[in-house]
């Protein structure tokens, strides 16, 4: 919409900064709702027109829907509808919030109402703190989804193995779902994480948004980029993309993505922390073995945040993972549900040359 002038939008405050741009709330006044613009120097070094087409083509319900778009002046306006409450790394901070005395647990009623109904409504009321008396006497699930609603910020329920697994499984299926659809159409989004994750308190329905530094394709066959410079976030980056390999599939890219962002939603921390030592990136790698969540989780992750590109699963797979659509979870309460628990270490891992420790 080359002709289009910003008019038709009422500019207000700025909800977000990026690299290549920052993101305001405004109103459409024309439709009378509200939604994101993100801002584009027409000279970024990076295309306004990759995130624009990318835009176009996408439309899924865990994806942010671009509405329109229209350039004035020396800016690119990008206007997106607006994403649920938060984003997903506020949300882990909350979900894994640790109390004074050292408990574990969650106030969102989202969550508790999903713990409820996957778990079961004994094994909720089983592991559920005494902290509501309108809680003590009910004993069916309706009337706890009802009481959580209605208590809200005074129903804690504790972390366990089996709810971290409930809320992972359920995050991650709207997410893989959203990558499927998108590696489909030929698209990546080469820098997936929490923060480009926007999370609904009250349902746990997630949208991925800012595309910018995605990449398209026209021919189905060839979903590889060369040149050995890439974008993303060091945290969540494929290794490939830290040793600045020559080519990189990013479909495949985008798994370990997802994977580390998963990873993160389950145990309250990242999978991989990178630092630069001696001009290569390092990391300090997970064991891949934890005796408190399922094999199927286990499994999963495993296969997501494998260092060989080759040997990571592409999302078509993780739609059909066991884990993404099995029943098999662990509910029970046994276990320690300290910052130990993925039974990681300390190990270096140098993404320079590729070497790790623990990798199948």
């Amino acid at each position: 919409m080359e002709n289009e002038t910003p008019s038709r939008y009422a500019i207000h405050e700025c909800c977000g900064k990026g690299a290549f741009g920052d993101v305001y709330r405004a109103t459409d006044t024309r439709e009378k709702a509200i939604v994101a613009i993100k801002f584009v120097s027409r000279t970024a070094t990076r295309p306004w027109r990759v995130e624009a087409s990318i835009g176009d083509r996408l439309s899924h319900p865990n994806i942010v829907r671009m509405l329109d778009h229209y350039v004035h002046g020396g800016f690119v306006g990008l206007v997106y509808e607006y994403a649920p409450d938060m984003d997903l790394f506020d949300w882990i901070v909350g979900f894994h919030h640790k109390d004074p005395d050292g408990t574990v647990g969650f106030r969102t009623p989202g969550v508790a109402s999903l713990v409820v109904r996957e778990a079961g409504v004994q094994a909720a009321l089983q592991s559920a703190l005494a902290t509501c008396d309108r809680l003590s006497d009910v004993d069916d699930a309706a009337s706890v989804i009802q009481s959580i609603e209605v208590c809200r910020d005074c129903v804690v329920l504790p972390l366990t193995p089996g709810a971290k697994e409930i809320v992972g499984r359920h995050i991650a299926r709207q997410l893989v779902s959203a990558l499927e659809y998108c590696h489909q159409l030929g698209t990546s989004h080469m820098d997936l994480k929490p923060e480009n994750v926007r999370i609904r308190r009250s349902d746990l329905s997630v949208k991925i948004l800012d595309f910018g530094m995605g990449a398209v394709y026209w021919d189905e066959d060839d979903t590889t980029i060369e040149g050995g410079v890439y974008g993303g976030s060091p945290d969540y980056a494929a290794p490939e993309i830290l040793r600045m390999a020559k080519k990189v599939d990013t479909h495949i890219a985008d798994m370990w993505s997802f994977g580390s962002t998963l990873f993160c939603v389950i145990h309250g921390y990242r999978a991989y922390s990178v630092v630069l030592k001696n001009g290569h990136f390092q990391t300090t790698h997970w064991q891949h073995t934890s005796p408190i969540l399922s094999t199927e989780c286990i499994e999963f992750l495993r296969g997501l945040l494998r260092d060989a590109p080759e040997k990571r699963i592409t999302a078509q797979a993780a739609a059909h993972h066991p884990w993404i659509i099995g029943e098999t979870i662990r509910t029970d309460d046994d276990g320690s549900d300290s910052d130990s628990d993925s039974g990681s270490g300390d190990t270096d891992v140098d993404v320079d040359t590729g070497s790790t420790s623990g990798e199948d």
